[in-house]
């Protein structure tokens, strides 16, 4: 029985990343892993959460050590970090000499606004953090998600101390090598697909129309807004899906109505099995402003055999092949990506060769199998081959 604790900010299944920790802890120990949850704060979704692991602990954000020592002596020595927002905590498990593997999911770690884009134009941001730049950017950006330099500098030093990052795409792995990360510690591990690729139940019956589906936030990083703008471009009959809920669903609304869409356009908001859309789609719209590390819905659709129109930004062309899986657009281009979504409804034999050809991608790299065994790998380096090796300083 291998032990490994998982340290993240909170157990919250309403978001992509809380379903995607959940995921993997319920893999891993399904496949002879202990597994205890080490959380910075409750989540909303506690008691569904606790599922997948055997313990869950909460920290005292003013002493975190306590709880890291009590783990320590159960026999624990390896951490898969994927969110932290407390140095306190990172700075524990470095003292406890636990060797960190840390999932970089997103932009976090080295953006302190989160998003890689820059506040007041639509363009990405390209350089590393720095210090001046960022606080710069910092002062623009709204909502309060923005994490104070110093403190952002903090993490940033201690998380590098891991003996592992992970990525989802060679554009990620990428982003930490232009941002200090050491080079030899990076590697890239496909997330697994988990879902029922033939779910049962009912979704809406969308009839004779080919349905272009959207799934995730309704958040400007997320690109609906510019998936409705390219919608109003499609001179063919269909109808397109919004799957999620978010802070853009009133402006969204209101746009589509504006557009003369509102027999076109219908919102479901949140709902509890996407499979059952992602099932009865013919294309699904992956429409990002920000740049993506992976964009997990195009490998989801993959799943159920459904092709995928994005735009080319981020890690999304590494996994959406143009002209085999489905069709990419010029980043922020809304005629393009309405020219590429009208390819497609008018292709129904390319639609299901696209689906076909993305169920092989899936079938080739991200089955729960091949996840297991890199992991294996990766968990016995660290803890075995490694644990003579000192620990980085900072």
């Amino acid at each position: 029985m291998k032990h490994l604790l998982f340290v993240t900010r909170s157990a919250d299944l309403s978001e992509s990343m809380g379903r995607r920790i959940f995921n993997t802890a319920r893999i891993l120990r399904k496949n002879r892993y202990r597994i205890v949850g080490l959380f910075e704060q409750r989540g909303r979704t506690d008691d569904r959460f606790a599922e997948a692991f055997d313990q869950m602990h909460y920290i005292d954000p003013i002493d975190p050590a306590t709880a890291v020592k009590e783990l320590k002596s159960q026999g624990f020595s390896v951490a898969f970090v994927h969110e932290a927002a407390e140095p306190r905590l990172l700075a524990a498990l470095l003292a406890e000499k636990f060797k960190l593997i840390t999932f970089i999911h997103n932009h976090d770690w080295y953006c302190p606004t989160r998003h890689k884009r820059y506040p007041l134009i639509d363009r990405t941001c390209t350089i590393p953090f720095s210090p001046v730049a960022c606080s710069l950017c910092s002062l623009f950006t709204g909502g309060g998600r923005s994490r104070p330099i110093a403190r952002h500098r903090e993490l940033m030093t201690l998380v590098k101390r891991s003996r592992r990052f992970l990525v989802m795409s060679e554009f990620m792995a990428g982003q930490l090598r232009k941002n200090g990360f050491k080079q030899q510690r990076i590697e890239k591990l496909y997330p697994p697909v988990v879902g029922d690729a033939t779910p049962s139940g009912a979704a809406p019956d969308r009839g004779d129309l080919t349905e272009i589906l959207f799934v995730g936030r309704l958040i400007a990083a997320k690109g609906p807004d510019l998936l409705l703008d390219a919608a109003r471009l499609i001179d063919r009959p269909f109808r397109l899906r919004f799957i999620g809920t978010g802070p853009l669903e009133a402006d969204l609304k209101k746009k589509a109505r504006g557009y003369g869409l509102g027999d076109k356009i219908l919102f479901e908001g949140a709902v509890e099995n996407a499979d059952l859309f992602l099932e009865r789609a013919d294309i699904v719209a992956v429409p990002s402003r920000w740049p993506e590390p992976f964009a997990m819905v195009g490998i989801e659709a993959f799943a159920h055999g459904r092709p995928v129109v994005g735009f080319s930004i981020g890690g999304i062309g590494e996994w959406l092949i143009h002209q085999f899986n489905g069709l990419l657009a010029k980043p922020g281009d809304t005629a393009d990506l309405a020219a590429r979504l009208t390819e497609l409804i008018d292709d129904p034999a390319k639609r299901e060769q696209f689906g076909r050809n993305g169920m092989t991608f899936v079938e080739t790299h991200c089955t729960e199998e091949r996840f297991v065994a890199q992991f294996n790998r990766i968990y016995d380096d660290v803890h075995v081959i490694e644990k003579t090796i000192p620990a980085d300083r900072p």
